[in-house]
C-alpha cells in the first residue's frame, strides 16, 4: 500500500515536470500526460485527482469559441478607405453632396459607432465600417424561417 502511494507520488512529480518542460498542445503530449495520469490514478484515487488538478492548473480548461472577428488591420483599412472616399476637407460627402448628421444613418447604413454618433471625418470619432458579409449574415438571422422546413427531434 505504501509503495503504491510512493510510486504514485513519483509519477505525480514526473507529470508535473513533464507539464512544465514539454508542450501539451500536440497529440503526443496529451497522450503521454494521459498515460501518466492513468498510472497515477491506478496507484491512488486521491493522487489521480491531484494529477487532474495539476493538469488543469498548468494548462487550464481551454475553450475555443467560434468568432466572426477579423484582424484589426482589415478594420483599420476599411475605415481608412471609407475616409479617403467620403471625407473632403473634414466634411462627409456622398455623390458630391454634404451629408448631415441626421442623414448619416440612411446614407451610410454600414457604419456603426463605438460610442456616440459623431462625424466620421473627425479624427476623434470612433466608428466601425461593417463589411457587406457581416451585414448579409445579420439580415439572414433576422429573416423568418418556415417551420415546415425545420427538423424537430421528438
Amino acid at each position: 500500500m505504501l509503495t503504491n502511494i510512493a510510486v504514485g507520488i513519483v509519477l505525480l512529480i514526473i507529470l508535473n515536470w513533464y507539464l512544465s518542460m514539454m508542450s501539451f498542445d500536440g497529440y503526443l503530449g496529451k497522450l503521454i500526460s494521459l498515460i501518466l495520469l492513468v498510472l497515477i490514478a491506478s496507484r491512488s484515487t486521491l493522487l489521480g485527482i491531484i494529477g487532474v488538478i495539476i493538469i488543469i492548473k498548468k494548462h487550464g480548461l481551454s475553450m475555443e469559441f467560434m468568432s466572426n472577428s477579423e484582424p484589426e488591420t482589415q478594420k483599420a483599412a476599411r475605415k481608412a478607405d471609407f475616409k479617403n472616399a467620403h471625407c473632403k476637407k473634414g466634411k462627409l460627402m456622398k455623390d458630391k453632396k454634404e451629408i448631415s448628421m441626421k442623414d448619416l444613418a440612411s446614407a451610410f447604413p454600414n457604419i456603426d459607432f463605438s460610442e456616440e454618433k459623431c462625424n466620421p471625418c473627425d479624427e476623434s470619432c470612433n466608428f466601425y465600417v461593417q463589411s457587406s458579409d457581416e451585414k448579409i449574415s445579420d439580415e439572414e438571422k433576422l429573416r423568418p424561417r418556415n417551420s415546415k422546413e425545420s427538423f424537430i427531434s421528438r
